[in-house]
């Protein structure tokens, strides 16, 4: 009797201490050191980009408005600034303008002041040039008979940074430069014009910027002289800056 007491006693030790180490094993909680290489994540991931996060005409290859050139001869042979203002005007009007019409109609022409008016005559060869103030007056003279809600300023003093803005705004530029990049020499011929002072140069010449391409580091012009052509923007600036950067948009 007493054999079988402890027997069964040794039984209900055995079931308690079963149940109670597989109670404690399904409570236990594993904890793994991070090994050497591990990193905890403490910044914010990455958002996806938008478009707007992106300047996209700084990846652009060329910057370049459509637009056809004309050339002065042999019809205007010192008439480059009234072909410049042609295809400017053709280009914002959508039609084709007749520079015959801005010369006889809307053109002031002058003896010796190339701020008030066009020296001499540009059909001819023997003809001066304007600076300019000229051609604000005549663009804006024409723009009105049109009943167009735009406006030629006087840019003179623009930035290489301006011309490209203006570009990407779709605006071309009419600038003054000499003919064939020759080195112009300031001559002894000032004129005062709405509090600023105009100095005549050599090889006095105008062409129309209608692009850039940054890749190669050159502007595309509308040269009447020669049609399109691909200059150094380096050396267009050059000369632009010793004449003082004389320049006309429409906008």
């Amino acid at each position: 009797m007493y054999r079988k007491v402890l027997v069964l006693l040794a039984i209900i030790i055995t079931v308690i201490y079963i149940g109670y180490s597989f109670h404690d094993h399904s409570k236990k909680v594993i904890i793994e050191q991070p090994s050497a290489s591990f990193t905890p994540v403490t910044e914010t991931p990455p958002q996806t980009a938008k478009a707007d996060d992106y300047d996209f005409t700084a990846f652009t290859a060329k910057h370049i408005l459509d637009i056809d050139a004309l050339l002065q001869m042999p019809d205007y042979p010192t008439g480059c600034e009234l072909i410049s203002l042609t295809m400017v005007l053709s280009y914002i009007t959508g039609e084709t303008v007749d520079t015959e019409i801005l010369i006889d109609d809307y053109l002031t022409l002058s003896v010796d002041d190339f701020t008030h008016g066009f020296m001499g005559d540009p059909r001819k060869e023997d003809g001066g040039g304007c600076f300019p103030p000229v051609i604000v007056r005549c663009a804006n003279k024409y723009l009105k008979d049109c009943h167009m809600d735009l406006r030629a300023e006087d840019a003179t003093g623009i930035t290489c940074q301006e011309i490209f803005d203006c570009i990407d705004d779709g605006l071309p530029v009419i600038m003054w430069t000499t003919m064939y990049m020759e080195e112009p020499q300031l001559q002894n011929h000032f004129m005062e014009y709405d509090n600023k002072t105009y100095q005549w140069y050599t090889s006095e010449h105008c062409v129309l910027i209608k692009g850039y391409r940054p890749k190669d580091h050159v502007f595309i012009i509308n040269d009447p002289l020669i049609g399109e052509v691909e200059r150094d923007i380096d050396e267009f600036v050059k000369i632009s800056d010793s004449i003082g950067n004389l320049a006309v948009i429409i906008h």
